[in-house]
């Protein structure tokens, strides 16, 4: 396992969901200083709705968190070179649903959440040192307290750690 350096420092690892109606089963996990910035850049790169946060983590090492991350979803992962997953694959669909069929977003919203206490339950058995759940209003706060306050928004620290 190779973690960038630059990269191995406190942050948010976060899961996002695209308002994409057809996209419901598709999910993106990565790491960033500020999840809510992140969606905005995510939107302007061409994808035709927006990406929102459903579920975020303050990580004192994102590049090690996100890998925890990914190893749990690598069933899920659609290309090795992105980081989009699929929350019900299609291979693995006759087992979770009993039919090969689309799932509803009620069940994807199931199976993503226990996807999401798969990784929480390998953090706790990482070395990751420490990490706490955020909502998204957090998410939100954080983003704007950032924009406010921080005269480096490339600084972590810049209104204050989060540890």
């Amino acid at each position: 396992m190779r973690l960038r350096e630059d990269q191995r420092a406190p942050g948010f690892v976060y899961v996002m969901r695209n308002l994409d109606p057809t996209w419901y089963n598709r999910i993106k996990v990565g790491l960033s200083l500020d999840p809510i910035e992140r969606g905005r850049q995510l939107y302007t790169t061409g994808v035709p709705f927006p990406f929102v946060p459903y579920y975020a983590w303050a990580v004192t090492d994102m590049a090690y968190a996100e890998h925890i991350a990914h190893v749990v979803l690598a069933d899920h992962r659609l290309l090795n070179s992105r980081e989009h997953f699929d929350v019900i694959p299609v291979h693995r669909r006759m087992a979770v649903l009993d039919t090969f069929t689309e799932p509803t977003e009620d069940e994807v919203l199931v199976c993503l959440d226990t996807l999401l206490e798969l990784i929480e339950v390998e953090y706790q058995c990482s070395n990751l040192l420490e990490y706490y759940s955020v909502d998204v209003a957090q998410l939100n706060d954080y983003s704007r307290q950032r924009k406010r306050t921080a005269k480096d928004p490339s600084n972590p620290d810049a209104y204050g750690p989060l540890f």
